[in-house]
């Protein structure tokens, strides 16, 4: 009976301030527009592996509303991929690091998971909802920017429509040619294209539901040569 206490209370725990309250201060200490401090991180690593015990022991409750769910895993995901970083270095690109995103190297709750498994196995299982794709941080160069905080369930909803709208009507990730009538998108675009389409019902519909100044449904589509450069300040 008294494990049985233990684990329920724990598993609540992940969901308690003080999770996102240590969130908070990492990511305000260590992230600069957008881009991260890791050699400032590497110099000392006390709250990285204090938040990351954390993660490995708890998991939200079975019964948590969606966005406690879906808050705690954009977390964990944006998260562990700083400390793979961390864990690799030197290193000048994930891509650079075998098996960053596919092999389970990362304890949480007490099984282990790959960056992969946690962004498509679990987010994108909670709802599909596209604009995750704007919150998800791989540590590339041409990743959406990093925020200097934790996403919290009782405002996830309006910051993801924050973060979709200030990525679309960036110019480093959506830019049109007029003259050519072409637009220019980051990979992400065609890489998740499905998932934009079946929100917006095509790609450039999706867009235009948060552009300033809509495109045409004709315009051509390009893609950006995608930067895995690691994304360091």
């Amino acid at each position: 009976m008294k494990k049985i206490v233990l684990i329920i209370l724990f598993f609540n725990s992940i969901s308690s301030a003080s999770f996102y309250d240590d969130l908070d201060l990492f990511y305000s200490k260590y992230v600069i527009n957008g881009q991260v401090k890791y050699e400032e991180i590497m110099n000392d690593k006390s709250l990285l592996n204090s938040i990351a015990a954390g993660i490995s022991g708890s998991l939200p409750g079975k019964n948590e509303a969606p966005d406690i769910k879906k808050a705690y895993w954009i977390n964990v995901y944006n998260f562990l991929v700083i400390k793979s970083v961390i864990d690799s270095m030197p290193v000048k690109s994930p891509l650079k690091v075998k098996g960053f995103f596919t092999e389970p190297l990362h304890t949480i709750g007490g099984n282990k998971y790959s960056l992969d498994q946690v962004e498509k196995e679990i987010l994108f299982k909670l709802d599909g909802d596209p604009r995750l794709h704007f919150v998800l941080v791989c540590a590339a160069k041409s990743c959406p920017e990093l925020q200097p905080y934790a996403y919290r369930a009782d405002s996830l909803d309006s910051l993801l429509e924050e973060r979709t709208y200030a990525v679309i009507n960036d110019s480093r990730y959506v830019e049109y040619d007029e003259a050519g009538n072409t637009l220019r998108l980051n990979s992400i675009f065609k890489w998740y294209i499905k998932d934009f389409e079946r929100s917006g019902g095509s790609l450039i519909g999706y867009l235009n539901g948060y552009l300033v100044n809509k495109f045409p449904e004709n315009a051509k589509i390009e893609y950006m040569v995608y930067d895995w450069n690691l994304n360091q300040g």
